[in-house]
């Protein structure tokens, strides 16, 4: 408020004679605190006026811009929106198989849902289903138990639990990055996955795909 009464006084300043620019000008300098009552031989000519509210107004507006280019104060658990419809999804995968030298690489698309948000507020636990629709059927694919923290609420560990159909799965893990709108609703989503020769399979291979969230 001390800026703002201090420009109003300059402004009236610069259009007056010397001797009210003078008074003026200790006028400005009181609401900005500074001193009181300038010497009579302490004349400041108008330009210095002029220039010191082209100053001050350059500052004040360089405050507005910075005010209005910081970031917005990051989601919290309970704030996420996450919806449950099916996500679409695409991107790549690199398979090898055991025992072999080359890797066979191969584009990838399918749809993903996330649900079990009972205690995710709180906990940050939720279920992923994933289903590469390009290479299997809709209803065939790989379930996952997901942990994000409140730290890092947009950002999930997944572990692989079970497949449909049902048959014996080696160890899997995914990575999820929500992506957020200013309102705490998910738009989007990275998933960058791996899974590793074990007993029950021959294949070890990594993926990444890109989710785009239904209308919510």
């Amino acid at each position: 408020m001390a800026l703002l009464s201090a420009l109003a006084v300059l402004s009236m300043a610069t259009a007056a004679s010397p001797a009210a620019i003078a008074a003026g000008g200790a006028t400005a300098l009181a609401a900005a605190g500074g001193a009181t009552e300038p010497a009579a031989s302490e004349t400041v000519p108008a330009a210095a006026y002029r220039k010191l509210e082209a100053r001050l107004a350059a500052l004040e507006a360089a405050v507005q811009r910075a005010a209005a280019a910081a970031p917005p104060p990051p989601c919290t658990l309970a704030q996420i929106k996450l919806p449950a419809a099916p996500w679409a999804f695409s991107g790549h995968g690199r398979d090898i198989a055991r025992n072999a030298t080359a890797a066979f690489d191969a584009a990838q698309s399918g749809v993903a849902r996330f649900g079990n948000f009972t205690t995710f507020g709180e906990t940050g636990l939720y279920d992923a289903f994933i289903s590469v629709t390009s290479s299997k059927p809709q209803a065939s694919g790989y379930h996952f138990s997901c942990s994000a923290t409140r730290g890092a609420p947009a950002s999930a560990g997944c572990a692989l639990t079970f497949e449909e159909p049902a048959r014996a799965q080696g160890p899997g893990y995914v990575r999820l990055e929500l992506g957020l709108n200013a309102k705490c609703e998910a738009t989007s989503a990275t998933a960058v996955g791996t899974y590793f020769f074990a007993s029950e399979t021959s294949h070890a291979g990594v993926y990444s795909f890109y989710l785009a969230a239904p209308s919510m």
